[in-house]
């Protein structure tokens, strides 16, 4: 039986591709690509003329059993528009459906916008939690950067320029201080490294352009004065008197002295 290779590709700058993965889209028999026109311009840099088809969320359901059936006759490489497949694409369900079927599945590793944000970020702790594109929701933002707190880890998003600056804003009204690492364009032409809290990260990207990977550090969480019964009654107060999570989050954050972060937590526990 052939085998499923899972290519990287690079994040930007067409120089990053590996020797290996350039061997390898060469000698494969075809090429599943997100994009077929954004991984056409990549063969066409390494001369290679290995045909492709297109995979990804729109058309995987019929693809898949396509892409199983080609296999048993020849080798295929997956790839994405940029980095690694299975991470924002639907990469891992191929990958499912190459077990199933007993297919050999390789990896050829490559760039990645999560080990560069990683590798460029000034803060100690490496522990680190990845998302992904960032959730549109302030509450499933919230919960993350809770998690990421009570971890002690950095936590990772991706986010596009038409969104960055609806993310900050909703990390301002969580935590204004909360110190983040912000890579755009990340080995790209315009390539951009960016340090500071998410309040000053705001003010800089007046008009954002490029792809962003966003580190956000973590912040202590500091010990509970209050009980749980204390927690519990407030948040039933304030809610009565018709206070939103926010602003209930607000007045905790005043009356304990927590983060808007560690406020928001316990609004959220006690809904």
């Amino acid at each position: 039986m052939s085998k499923l290779f899972i290519v990287t590709t690079p994040i930007g700058n067409l120089e990053d591709m590996s020797p290996r993965g350039i061997r390898v889209l060469n000698e494969v028999g075809l090429i599943a690509a997100e994009d077929t026109r954004v991984t056409g311009k990549l063969l066409s840099r390494f001369n290679i003329r290995t045909p492709q088809v297109s995979f990804n969320e729109h058309n995987s359901t019929t693809r898949i059993p396509f892409l199983i059936e080609e296999i048993k006759t020849k080798d295929i490489a997956l790839t994405t528009d940029a980095g690694s497949p299975g991470v924002s694409d639907p990469g891992s369900e191929l990958i499912r459906a190459a077990d199933k079927n007993g297919i050999e599945v390789v990896v050829i590793p490559g760039p990645s916008s999560l080990t560069a944000i990683m590798s460029i970020s000034p803060f100690e702790s490496h522990r680190t939690y990845f998302y992904g594109f960032a959730p549109k929701s302030e509450t499933e933002l919230v919960q993350i950067l809770n998690h990421c707190d009570e971890l002690k880890a950095n936590c990772v998003l991706f986010e596009s320029p038409n969104r960055i600056r609806k993310l900050l804003s909703n990390l301002i009204s969580i935590s204004t201080e909360r110190e983040v690492v912000i890579g755009r364009e990340l080995t790209k032409l315009h390539e951009e490294r960016f340090i500071g809290n998410v309040k000053t990260a705001l003010d800089y990207f007046v008009e954002p352009k490029g792809e962003f990977t966003i580190l956000l550090k973590p912040v202590d969480i500091l010990e509970i004065s209050l009980s749980a019964e204390d927690h519990k009654k407030l948040v039933r107060e304030l809610r009565h008197e018709g206070l939103g999570v926010k602003a209930i989050a607000r007045e905790i954050s005043v009356l304990s002295g927590k983060t808007n972060s560690q406020a928001y937590r316990i609004v959220l526990d006690n809904i």
